[in-house]
């Protein structure tokens, strides 16, 4: 498809947002607003990181028109309510992205991609510098999945230096946190006491994840993928011999668990 193919494809699926939004238009989509419409483009942002981490080509094309269809929708919206315009906000992206990459479009030189994310910290603290009293932390969206909020919040501390000197340090703040919890479960702490040691925890696996160029939320989520095929090939296995998960008994789930453990992993999207 070329550029002028995508360009009037956007421009039509304006016009058919304005068709639904119309006076003879869809009940439903004519009492949307930006608030409303926020948590969809949410959904869809999150279906569509599912199929790309899945690989699933086709189900990344139709999450992705999903996806756009979200954003334009958004865009129509906040036309109507602050007349907010699309061409100034594609415009407005171009230049930031050419201004955080001198070392494309520009004279600065860079060795390696560390010296990149600093110089991007460097040059959006300058831009945000007279917004939020220049607060570092909070231009992190607070809606944000807490794993990848966790994350974004250590990297923004990290990029002004408030970090561990490796990922040996993180692993020895990680068995101090370890200790805690276990403390706190073992002497009947209350379930506040360990829910703030838990979490302590989780947030300093997020930072052992960072050290190693991982993100703990797509860790977690590979996790899971896992955890669901494999389930479902035991579930599959006891309904294929007449029999029921909940009537199986943890000895027979865990012998299949252990077969299907030896199998190769295959993580579709649903």
């Amino acid at each position: 498809m070329s550029q002028h193919d995508t360009v009037q494809g956007l421009e039509e699926l304006f016009q058919l947002v304005g068709r639904l939004r119309g006076e003879d238009g869809c009940p439903w989509d004519k009492v949307q607003t930006p608030s409303t419409i926020k948590n969809y483009l949410l959904e869809e942002a999150f279906e569509l990181a599912e199929a790309v981490e899945a690989g699933d080509r086709e189900g990344i094309e139709e999450e992705l028109g999903d996806l756009l269809f979200q954003v334009v929708f958004l865009t129509f919206l906040l036309q109507e309510q602050w007349s907010l315009s699309l061409a100034e906000a594609l415009q407005g992206v171009k230049t930031k992205m050419i201004r955080r990459h001198p070392h494309i479009f520009g004279d600065v030189t860079v060795d390696s991609v560390a010296e990149v994310k600093r110089n991007w910290a460097k040059i959006k603290a300058q831009e945000k510098s007279g917004k939020n009293n220049g607060r570092i932390l909070d231009r992190v969206p607070k809606n944000l999945p807490p794993l990848m909020r966790a994350h974004r919040l250590s990297e923004r501390a990290a990029g002004v230096g408030f970090d561990w000197a490796n990922a040996a340090q993180v692993v020895e703040k990680l068995d101090e946190e370890m200790a805690e919890l276990k403390e706190a479960m073992s002497n009947n702490g209350s379930k506040q006491r360990i829910e703030d040691e838990l979490g302590d925890v989780l947030f300093t696996l997020v930072n052992l994840a960072r050290f190693h160029g991982l993100t703990a939320h797509n860790a977690l989520l590979r996790t899971t993928l896992k955890f669901v095929y494999r389930f479902n090939r035991v579930e599959d296995e006891l309904r294929r011999q007449g029999k029921e998960p909940k009537t199986a008994g943890m000895a027979e789930m865990d012998r299949l668990w252990d077969q299907v453990k030896r199998e190769p992993v295959s993580i579709e999207s649903d």
